[in-house]
């Protein structure tokens, strides 16, 4: 199980993704057929997954998918389908940008993996780290 999922319960329980949505239900069938048509080279433009992440407001002045991704003809599909869900699903129910629910969704990742998010130290009192000793 990756983090992902682990993401994906965790919106599900803070009400952010309803796991009996049609997206949540369809998102392997999508993934199949992505691959199905990656397998019968009948996506072969690298850039429409993300074209689509454009038309779907997956983009910004501070991750501009066009600039950086598209124009540059990245290799890659595009985005991953379950942060392009979890990050949709964000968006309307918070109502918020794609800037935000992008550090909305980084900070339950880092809150799943016992990370404090706004000071990248262990959440777990267990945890030894080590004092700089230059501090004067």
């Amino acid at each position: 199980m990756s983090y992902l999922d682990d993401d994906l319960s965790e919106l599900e329980s803070a009400q952010l993704l309803d796991n009996d949505s049609d997206e949540y239900n369809n998102h392997k069938e999508s993934g199949l057929k992505r691959k199905m048509n990656k397998i019968l080279n009948r996506n072969n433009d690298s850039s429409a997954s993300f074209e689509e992440a454009i038309e779907n407001g997956l983009s910004s002045n501070n991750f501009d998918v066009r600039t950086n991704n598209i124009d540059t003809a990245d290799e890659r599909t595009g985005f991953d389908p379950k942060d392009t869900r979890i990050l949709k699903r964000i968006m309307k129910n918070e109502h918020c940008d794609f800037d935000t629910a992008r550090l909305v969704m980084q900070h339950l990742k880092f809150r799943k993996m016992g990370i404090d998010p706004a000071t990248g130290m262990p959440l777990d009192s267990k945890a030894f780290t080590f004092e700089s000793k230059s501090k004067r």
